[in-house]
């Protein structure tokens, strides 16, 4: 029975965080992962969102001593969140049978959680897709493993797009490329840089819609990976 704004889940959803950085996606029918930007290295998820009780009050939309919500998600692909492109449209997991989340790490060196969509429908067609983001000590970066079961070909994800940002992306062949964003896109009114990284040889296209930049991914064997 879980939607948005409804604040039977802090901050809406499952959270990992290093010292350096939080996220968290949002476990409802978006399923779009947001940034939490951090000014201390204390680790604090478990302080966030805890007194949040409506959607109005959300204080991690506000600048905390820790920080704040730095990402402006609505309905874009915020950072790393998945979808299929299906018919030059992107698809998000927004229908499905079934959600089961599980922390599988939750200690100072790893935060790791396990989200399995059971029935993801796409089409006429019902798909299962098993998610593992992790993060380390240390690092910037959530590395996002996926495995779907079904007849799908191909995994999309990317980043959302924002005014007064400039666009880069990888101009050399190496292994990983990687799309990024920068300029004044924190919801702090501060410069933000976002980046995700993809495997060059699991590429099916790079492109771009009125919300995202985006970068669909071919599984191989079923498996995805990429980091944001």
């Amino acid at each position: 029975i879980h939607t948005d704004h409804n604040a039977l889940f802090k901050y809406e959803g499952p959270g990992w965080e290093s010292e350096k950085v939080g996220y968290r996606f949002y476990i409802d029918w978006r399923n779009a992962t947001d940034i939490f930007g951090k000014k201390t290295n204390d680790l604090v998820l478990h302080k966030v969102g805890v007194n949040d009780l409506v959607a109005k009050d959300d204080s991690y939309h506000q600048m905390q001593d820790w920080g704040m919500d730095v990402l402006k998600v609505g309905s874009t692909l915020g950072i790393g969140s998945i979808s299929t492109r299906q018919n030059g449209i992107i698809e998000m997991v927004k229908e499905r049978d079934q959600v089961i989340c599980t922390i599988n790490a939750n200690g100072p060196l790893l935060s790791e959680i396990t989200t399995e969509f059971k029935g993801w429908k796409i089409g006429d067609q019902k798909v299962d897709l098993t998610a593992q983001y992790s993060i380390s000590a240390g690092s910037r970066a959530t590395n996002a493993n996926l495995t779907v079961n079904g007849k799908i070909d191909n995994i999309t994800t990317g980043i959302a797009k924002h005014e007064n940002t400039v666009f880069i992306k990888s101009e050399t062949e190496s292994k990983w490329q990687y799309i990024a964003l920068y300029g004044k896109q924190a919801l702090s009114g501060d410069d933000l840089g976002i980046v995700l990284f993809y495997e060059k040889e699991s590429l099916k296209e790079l492109g771009e819609d009125e919300l995202n930049y985006f970068v669909s991914l071919i599984p191989n064997e079923g498996k995805v990976r990429y980091k944001y």
